[in-house]
């Protein structure tokens, strides 16, 4: 069995009943088998890590307790917290006990966030019924796990998006989550501002908000502490502790602490007498305490204890032992003393040690001198990267803080990493500040062109004018180095940024596509994050409706690569079933849509996962089987499954998680077919904010409006989207909503009586329809042309307009064609009677 910590009872914690009584209610739920998470908020020292402290070892003797920190954001990689508390976790457990999942920063062991999700809930539920009572099927004696994240300001957004996963879904595990942070560091620049909300509400967590204890708790604690002869002496003591301390326990304590050190508060016997106070005033600041503490080291050790300061709030023993270059012995000198006046505690994972306070820590290190702190910086960075699997951003931190150019390569790993991990925001931020220093040190031209690229792409649907901008720049370099393969991928993302903003990008594509090889390859283009080929080639032609075009490169890519297993090859997949949908081969789209969802699922990639299912329900499901309601409704909530298990990609740059960008076109079509109008409405509101959902909420927006005859505001929509009118020429990125916005002009002209503005736009849909080689669409746009007709007062050109309609929607069959042809048959007789 798993060893745990021997009970003990926990030190008495004043000025706290409430919270402990509400902390103690729930650790007893999670024994019942009802999991919760708890948010434990505050200033700096007031308390928080006491709190969860005190409960914890009183529970200890019956729970199995994992602890871990959040390092500060500049050092923090995707999932940092989680990968330090199943490390810790590992080291603890006995060989029956399940694995604990591996998260390295990456995505571990798992191909995408959703996998990795639920391998960790499973892993947590495996974990619960392990440490249940063999054969008891009392629930009273489940035991729980309490899992505590502290410093959660700090935490990188890929971690809480994982514990808003985890919280939403242990309420019937004996877990509890114990979260704690600062408020006041809680602001717009931190993923957990825009988090918290949600987080809060979706888990209905238990929150605790500590606040400065009064004079009355100090004086309890005074009187447990420090007994004295006169009540007087120790509610002076208590008053002068509130007076100085204001009601912060951190401050309070340390206070004491001081008052013993200068001799003011002495033991006499068992008892303790206050001295004169006078006009003694004890600084707040914590430097002052630190100080006074640092005193009782020799010179010697307080610059070793600076070192660990450099390393950060965490000291790994074997990187401090490495960095002082001192013996065992000599570092565990330094770590006695400081482990004595209260500089440094142990870490829960038994590998190193923590600084008690963050000040002590900034204390330490502002107490070196610049060229000083740099050249340690250098040298850490040096023995980080000597060492197996270094983390890139925390070498990014030590570099950049020791002014090494090395930083920019480390920033440009550590935002590579983060893209794969889907962390957009943060692959944003550590690709920025490597082009500030690439800039600053002068290093190659060529450098700076690819990592534009890479960085042009993390803005593509959130700020797609910032992507460009980004963009020229490299396309400029490129031309200046004369380097063919960054032209190429300069183009290449210059061409997706303008087709996601809306704009015709087309011969850009074409052009791409003409400089790749007979294998739908180009060389030289490794270095590219999102490299042109094939498969990517051939979905941005299906998207853009050249459908031909799209089947030719598409089928050409998998020929030439057989046996390959790679997210382009889904997207060749995805590029067939698009065109052959399109084109009215539904077997065909039914068969390339499920090869590429098998591709997806064996690379466990959600992403491409999502997508796939996006353009099948949109494409196949609700063109030709819209009557299989079931099968619609499954198909949809998979897709919305797949999208949630990532983050999506319109949320970098951005905190607010209540800002969530819609997974695609499809979520609107099954919102506009169920009737849910309001919903719809809602979500185009938010992707009005985003430059790749922009096109397709303006659709909607469009629709909507001209439903409930607002038509001045239908047109407006309709400007913002297609500001060239119906004389726009195919084609679109935005294919499919162009059509299904020409056809919704089309009705509102005819709404508002302009008949010969409703035919121009029923012209333009046969023409992109025409220039496509389309099946799908034709049935819907001859109604439209009835409707013309009928309003124009001939009612037998209606009536053929339906009736061919009819016929176009019977081969294929098509449900909702059908329908709507049916019904405007039905109006005409009405008509004619």
């Amino acid at each position: 069995m798993m060893q745990t910590a021997p009970p003990e009872y926990p030190e008495p914690l004043f000025g706290r009943d409430r919270e402990i009584q509400t902390l103690r209610a729930v650790v007893d739920d999670a024994r019942h088998g009802r999991g919760k998470l708890v948010l434990v908020s505050g200033e700096a020292g007031i308390g928080k890590t006491s709190l969860i402290e005190h409960v914890v070892d009183a529970e200890a003797q019956d729970a199995l307790v994992l602890t871990a920190a959040c390092r500060d954001l500049t050092t923090s990689p995707p999932f940092g917290i989680w990968s330090d508390i199943f490390s810790a976790y590992q080291r603890l457990a006995d060989d029956d006990f399940p694995p604990a999942p591996v998260v390295d920063g990456d995505l571990g062991q798992a191909g995408t966030r959703g996998e990795l999700f639920a391998d960790i809930l499973n892993f947590l539920a495996r974990l619960s019924e392990q440490l249940s009572s063999p054969g008891d099927s009392d629930i009273a004696a489940r035991r729980p796990t309490l899992i505590v994240l502290e410093d959660l300001h700090w935490s990188d957004d890929a971690s809480l998006e994982l514990l808003h996963h985890l919280a939403i879904n242990i309420e019937h595990l004996p877990v509890v989550f114990l979260g704690s942070y600062r408020d006041i560091e809680v602001t717009s620049g931190v993923p957990l501002y825009g988090r918290l909300p949600r987080l809060v509400r979706d888990s209905r967590a238990t929150r605790l908000e500590l606040r400065h204890i009064g004079v009355g708790a100090i004086d309890m604690l005074v009187a447990a502490r420090y007994p004295m002869e006169a009540a007087a002496d120790r509610q002076q003591l208590a008053a002068w502790l509130y007076s100085h301390g204001e009601g912060i326990p951190f401050f309070t304590v340390e206070l004491l602490f001081n008052l013993e050190a200068d001799g003011k508060l002495r033991r006499q016997g068992d008892r303790w007498r206050l001295h004169d106070l006078g006009t003694v005033r004890v600084p707040l600041l914590v430097r002052q305490f630190v100080d006074q503490r640092l005193e009782r080291l020799t010179p010697e050790q307080a610059q070793i204890l600076q070192l660990a300061a450099v390393i950060g709030d965490e000291i790994p023993l074997d990187l401090w032992s490495t960095l002082a270059g001192v013996d065992d012995l000599d570092l565990i000198d330094v770590i006695e003393a400081s482990l004595q006046i209260g500089i440094l505690h142990e870490l829960p994972t038994l590998d190193g040690y923590r600084f008690a306070h963050a000040l002590f820590r900034a204390t330490l290190y502002n107490q070196l001198i610049l060229p000083r702190r740099r050249a340690w910086h250098g040298r850490l960075g040096e023995i980080l990267i000597a060492g197996q699997r270094p983390d890139p951003d925390i070498v990014a931190h030590h570099f950049q803080l020791a002014g090494d150019p090395r930083a920019g390569h480390w920033l440009i790993e550590a935002g590579r990493r983060a893209v794969k991990s889907f962390a957009y925001a943060m692959a944003a931020e550590r690709f920025e500040q490597a082009l500030s220093l690439l800039d600053q040190n002068e290093l190659p031209a060529s450098d700076q062109g690819w990592l534009l690229c890479d960085l042009a792409m993390t803005f593509r649907f959130a700020d797609a004018s910032r992507g460009l901008g980004y963009i020229d720049r490299a396309i400029h370099l490129a031309e200046d180095l004369g380097d063919e393969a960054l032209g190429l991928y300069s183009r290449w993302c210059h061409s997706q940024i303008r087709s996601l903003r809306g704009d015709n990008a087309l011969d850009e594509v074409n052009e791409v596509a003409a400089a790749l090889d007979d294998r739908g390859e180009y060389p030289g283009i490794q270095r590219a994050l999102v490299g042109p080929n094939g498969g990517s080639v051939a979905q941005a032609f299906a998207r853009y409706g050249d459908y031909d075009r799209a089947l030719e490169i598409a089928q050409s890519y998998l020929d030439q690569h057989p046996n390959e297993l790679s997210a382009d090859i889904g997207r060749a997949y995805s590029a067939i079933g698009l065109a052959s949908a399109g084109k009215g081969d539904i077997s065909g789209a039914r068969r390339a849509f499920s090869q590429g969802r098998n591709a997806a699922s064996q690379l466990r990639d959600s992403h491409l996962t999502g997508m796939l299912l996006n353009w099948e329900l949109m494409e196949v499901v609700l063109p030709y089987d819209a009557d299989q309601r079931e099968a619609r409704r499954q198909l949809a909530a998979d897709a919305i499954a797949a999208w949630d298990r990532v983050e999506m990609p319109g949320s970098a740059g951005r905190a607010d998680d209540e800002s969530r960008p819609s997974t695609d076109m499809s979520v609107y079509a099954t919102l506009l077919l169920d009737g849910a109008w309001d919903t719809a409405e809602e979500q185009a509101r938010i992707d009005l904010e985003f430059d790749g959902m922009r096109f397709d909420a303006l659709r909607v927006l469009c629709i909507l409006a001209t439903r409930r005859g607002q038509f001045s505001e239908a047109r407006r929509y309709l400007q913002q989207a297609l500001p060239q009118g119906a004389s726009t020429e195919p084609s679109n990125y935005y294919f499919l909503s162009t059509l299904w916005l020409q056809r919704t002009a089309a009705e509102l002209a005819i709404a508002t009586g302009d008949l010969a503005m409703a035919l121009r736009w029923a012209d333009a849909h046969d023409a992109w329809v025409g220039w496509s080689g389309r099946t799908l669409n034709r049935a819907e746009n001859r109604v439209i042309r009835g409707m013309i007709h009928e309003a124009r007062g001939d009612l037998a050109l209606a009536e053929r307009c339906a009736t061919e309609a009819l016929e176009l929607a019977s081969d294929p069959h098509q449900p909702l064609a059908l329908i709507e042809a049916e019904r405007y048959l039905g109006h005409l007789a009405l008509e004619r009677d």
